[in-house]
């Protein structure tokens, strides 16, 4: 058995590798994860919220979120990376944009009174008086090209990191 200690998000992805540490494909991804991956820890807040008002974006959707502000994004400014939040001390998978080495969480920029509302229906009582977002974003940038190729035609986007990393074989 694996102990694990997390306090951080760069804890949390050394504690993963522990587990995966075999020539299995999971393995290799998470390798690959790992050495591709990138760490942000500074959000930009104000766009977080009016982008994410102006797409609408759903709770509990970051991946659909953030797809469609890439396909809607014709001055190709946003990057799009999936990967994990570090929110309120717990690792969170994830999709999220960046702006200017700057992330934009579309999701998380959700009104708070919207969001609240929105939980209500997944039967999640939420509690915020504020935007809240996570401290610490770590992920992996999927090239729009790859991600329209993969998520074209589908109405909610899943996670797609492991379906790119297949395409680099």
């Amino acid at each position: 058995m694996v102990s694990i200690n997390i306090n951080s998000m760069m804890d949390y992805q050394e504690s993963i590798m522990k587990m995966f540490n075999d020539e299995s494909p999971a393995s290799q991804y998470r390798r690959w994860f790992n050495e591709q991956g990138k760490l942000f820890t500074d959000v930009d807040v104000e766009l977080s919220k009016s982008l994410s008002h102006d797409l609408k974006s759903e709770i509990k959707q970051c991946y659909t979120n953030c797809a469609k502000a890439v396909l809607f994004d014709y001055r190709n400014q946003y990057d799009y990376y999936e990967g994990q939040v570090y929110w309120k001390g717990i690792p969170i998978d994830h999709a999220f944009l960046v702006k200017d080495n700057k992330v934009v969480d579309i999701t998380f920029g959700i009104d708070p009174k919207i969001r609240i509302k929105r939980a209500k229906k997944y039967g999640i009582d939420l509690k915020e008086k504020d935007h809240e977002f996570g401290t610490e974003y770590f992920g992996v940038k999927i090239p729009r090209a790859k991600l329209l190729k993969l998520v074209s035609g589908k109405r909610t986007h899943l996670p797609t990191s492991f379906l790119y990393w297949e395409t680099l074989k």
